[in-house]
């Protein structure tokens, strides 16, 4: 079954529709997350925001219990705050590494066993900011965390590869979500403006992603294309970490 833990890109990361490369069983399996169809158990589990194992460990249990032979976990949760280093205070910090490292850690680690009875595989969801920074974002704490789950997914990949489990990230660049689209909306026009001029700057394509775009490589990963693919950090990003 496809276990959609998707927060960060909202629910339309992966649609129905694509779902073409997943086998028939998946298909068969797979629960659309909207919360028109599960709502409690979507808003109890996906909005989750837990720093205590035995919160993680639960909610494992609670995913276990409604889809009881998962065959993908794509975690997704994540939390950027963009702080100046010197103004970044323990608790902030903590924050980012709780949800962005510690979560999808001991998530997985509660999810392995039933993971590795379907070799299954893992998706992480990284960002651009691992390995590429822009003016005026100061992003240290943000980085740092996800550079530290692309380390996991290439460890973790070497590790469960003999069990047939295959691990992989995906690093995206600006996705056109509805926070983002708030964001530039409450810019000034001159922002507005300056901000349409970086992305043609910036990104060899010319313009930021979409959801759709970070699930299809999704479903790819997920799929038996990609059968042969563990340890990849996937950046999925219009060329920026190009430049």
């Amino acid at each position: 079954m496809l276990l959609p833990l998707l927060l960060s890109y909202n629910a339309s990361l992966i649609s129905r529709e694509q779902t073409h490369d997943l086998t028939q069983k998946q298909k068969r399996d797979y629960y659309w997350w909207q919360r028109r169809h599960w709502p409690g158990h979507c808003q109890r589990i996906c909005t989750s925001r837990r720093r205590h194992i035995a919160d993680i460990t639960a909610i494992a249990a609670q995913i276990l219990h409604l889809l009881p032979q998962p065959d993908i976990l794509v975690n997704n949760a994540g939390l950027g705050r963009f702080v100046p280093f010197m103004q970044m205070d323990e608790a902030l910090f903590d924050a980012h590494f709780n949800l962005n490292i510690k979560a999808p850690y001991f998530l997985t680690q509660a999810l392995l066993p039933a993971l590795m009875a379907r070799q299954g595989n893992i998706i992480n969801i990284s960002s651009y900011f691992a390995q590429r920074m822009l003016p005026d974002r100061a992003t240290t704490a943000y980085s740092a965390s996800k550079g530290a789950l692309n380390s996991f997914t290439k460890a973790l990949a070497f590790e469960m590869g003999a069990s047939g489990v295959r691990v992989n990230a995906i690093a995206p660049g600006s996705v056109r979500t509805p926070q983002l689209q708030h964001n530039i909306d409450v810019m000034p026009a001159e922002k507005q403006r300056a901000f349409a001029r970086m992305i043609k700057t910036i990104y060899p394509l010319g313009h930021i992603g979409s959801p759709e775009d970070i699930g299809r490589a999704a479903v790819f990963l997920a799929s038996d294309h990609a059968v042969w693919i563990t340890g990849a950090v996937w950046a999925v990003d219009g060329g920026l970490t190009t430049n």
